[in-house]
């Protein structure tokens, strides 16, 4: 997905949630428009960071779009800011549904939403490839066709969930 901070305070969390089966269970991939990005779970609705807050030059500040990509394997899962690989950690998914996040007073831009399948045993993933045969959810938010997102106002720290039907083992 492309997140853009449009206005708010700068040290705010917006991001993805992804690998959940719920709120109480989910992991999240979050950064913040003055160039930090943190890895984070809620396991039994319990809160622990899996990397804490850190500055990476892949990121853009201010008001620059960043594109955010997870890659979600069996058991490990990579992430990616602009194209350039930040970590990989050895997480196994709690279940198949991924989401958006935004946090405190802040309005977040989000487009060009994609989830994708990955090829059996396709530990080479390319973010290019954008094949209709791959794509389990596609969200450009120019029209309401999916209403998942039309009733909701980030400023009021709300976030969205979408379920990809996939098995999470994927």
């Amino acid at each position: 997905i492309n997140a853009k901070h449009f206005d708010g305070i700068d040290n705010g969390i917006y991001g993805l949630k992804f690998g959940a089966s719920g709120w109480e269970n989910c992991y999240n991939f979050s950064i913040s428009s003055n160039g930090y990005y943190r890895i984070s779970k809620y396991q039994n609705d319990v809160y622990s960071e899996l990397t804490p807050w850190t500055t990476s030059s892949a990121l853009y500040t201010g008001s620059a779009t960043n594109k955010l990509e997870v890659h979600v394997y069996s058991n490990y899962t990579e992430f990616y800011v602009n194209g350039q690989y930040l970590k990989r950690l050895d997480i196994t998914p709690f279940g198949s549904t991924a989401g958006l996040e935004v946090y405190y007073n802040q309005t977040i831009y989000f487009d060009d939403l994609y989830i994708k399948s990955l090829s059996a045993g396709d530990n080479n993933y390319s973010s290019n490839n954008n094949s209709s045969s791959n794509i389990l959810f596609s969200e450009d938010f120019q029209t309401y066709d999916n209403n998942w997102y039309s009733n909701y106002n980030f400023k009021d720290s709300n976030y969205i969930y979408i379920n990809t039907f996939d098995d999470p083992n994927n």
